[in-house]
């Protein structure tokens, strides 16, 4: 391959190597393909979470795990649909810095909904809890409020320091001071 085109990244697989030395000269084209295979990708996983799934959930009466196959399937799609927007980004060639910075606000809306999906798969959770009281006897009516608060905290303060961590902010000081 010549110096001056751009090696094919290692996890792709050799078959696709002359395909991705072409693209390479056109980048835009090869982060379009790139977001249209990772989404179509984050689609396949959404119905093969969901069918499979939904055979194992079928045998039960709840519909508390069908919400739970929700949040999962979602996670899922988001994961593999940010794969694919940072790879896709990635092979613009845009200098590192505005990368770094849309790589950075992608993560950030990634934790963002996955705070989001972790809080509905608590509450998931805890519904589950209260149901199965002979066998988790201190989640009942009255404790479930509670339970929901403090996992609730328990989730923004990683997401908060998910966040801060994303974007290179050291949150020593502001835990100091909050002290």
């Amino acid at each position: 391959m010549p110096a001056d085109q751009p090696t094919p990244p290692d996890w792709l697989p050799d078959v696709l190597n002359s395909s991705w030395a072409f693209l390479a000269n056109y980048p835009i084209v090869l982060s379009l393909i790139i977001l249209v295979v990772g989404l179509s990708l984050a689609f396949a996983v959404h119905r093969f979470i969901r069918f499979w799934g939904h055979k194992i959930t079928a045998r039960t009466s709840t519909e508390a795990d069908e919400k739970l196959l929700a949040i999962v399937s979602r996670v899922a799609v988001l994961a593999v649909g940010y794969l694919a927007l940072v790879l896709a980004v990635q092979v613009l060639g845009l200098s590192a810095t505005v990368e770094s910075v849309i790589i950075r606000i992608l993560l950030s809306i990634l934790i963002l909904q996955l705070i989001r999906a972790a809080t509905q798969a608590s509450n998931v959770g805890l519904e589950i809890m209260g149901r199965l009281r002979d066998r988790f006897p201190i989640v009942e009516e009255r404790t479930i409020p509670l339970f929901d608060l403090v996992l609730t905290v328990i989730i923004l303060a990683i997401g908060a320091y998910a966040l801060l961590q994303v974007w290179h902010i050291d949150p020593a000081a502001w835990l100091a001071s909050a002290g």
